[in-house]
């Protein structure tokens, strides 16, 4: 397996990991406000999570090239390539969770929801950015 798709698979399991404790927390809190939206205090545990993906997927880079040091090269054409679609994937949905917070904040609803909608098209962006790129290096870069 190639170093940069192991990035790509480490980054994937941390976004995971971190959206799915930060919704068990938010879905827990949400449950004991009664479904009341706004009266659930989700800005401390929405940084936190933000703080802890980034970290981990810095952190996971890191020990990836310490336990295979000989297995870090540089980008290839074909590495830059696969980078280059996954980055396109990816912001499609982050243009997509842009444009549903912006429709919300001009609907007036309530901030719990347009925050929610901006950090699903965050991670949205960063599973599919990841899955293209563990998919490409699987079956190989499309000739367009």
């Amino acid at each position: 397996m190639a170093f940069h798709e192991k990035r790509a698979w480490m980054a994937l399991v941390v976004s995971i990991v971190v959206a799915m404790g930060y919704l068990i927390l938010i879905a827990g809190r949400l449950g004991d406000a009664g479904h009341d939206a706004s009266a659930v205090d989700y800005v401390p545990a929405m940084l936190i999570s933000i703080g802890v993906g980034i970290v981990a997927t810095i952190v996971g880079q890191i020990v990836l090239s310490a336990l295979n040091p000989r297995d870090t090269p540089k980008l290839d054409v074909r590495d830059r390539e696969i980078e280059r679609l996954g980055s396109r994937v990816g912001q499609a949905f982050l243009v997509i969770g842009g444009l549903a917070g912006l429709g919300l904040a001009m609907l007036r609803v309530d901030p719990f929801w347009i925050a929610h909608a901006l950090y699903l098209g965050f991670l949205l962006s960063s599973l599919l950015d990841c899955v293209t790129r563990v998919v490409v290096y699987r079956r190989g870069v499309p000739a367009w």
